[in-house]
């Protein structure tokens, strides 16, 4: 799409119409006010921009200044979304529970083999006493 200084140009987004405005023409360069929160971007030729229009953290747009002559620019508006992994907590994962999993099998296990050791070892000492006569 071709456009001069200062034309708008009307877009529609997730069901918002937008406007984009050149408010500088230079020669390998535009500085685009994109509205409907009005934001200067500056695009260099083959230099594509992602913008978030709509203010919710994440890019709908992508932005391309193709080439400038004879005081138009070539622009093209591409609607993108990208989507943005949600943080894993608390380890869960598969990996993360089987880990999770086995850390308690082997405390349980270990705390388990301990009580059972302090009990043969009493009752052993029980046991010699009972033989000595004490």
């Amino acid at each position: 799409m071709d456009i001069k200084l200062a034309q708008v140009i009307y877009f529609k987004l997730k069901d918002k119409e937008h406007t984009a405005t050149i408010k500088e023409l230079g020669a390998d360069f535009v500085v685009l006010t994109v509205a409907s929160t009005p934001t200067d971007l500056r695009l260099s030729v083959g230099m594509p921009v992602k913008h978030d229009v709509d203010g919710d953290g994440k890019a709908d747009i992508e932005i391309s200044l193709n080439d400038i002559t004879r005081g138009s620019a070539s622009i093209t508006f591409k609607s993108i979304t990208e989507k943005i992994s949600q943080p894993v907590e608390k380890n869960d994962t598969a990996v993360g529970r089987a880990t999770n999993t086995l850390f308690w099998v082997i405390l349980g296990s270990f705390v388990g083999l301990m009580l059972l050791l302090a009990i043969i070892g009493r009752n052993s000492s029980n046991n010699n006493k009972l033989n000595n006569g004490i």
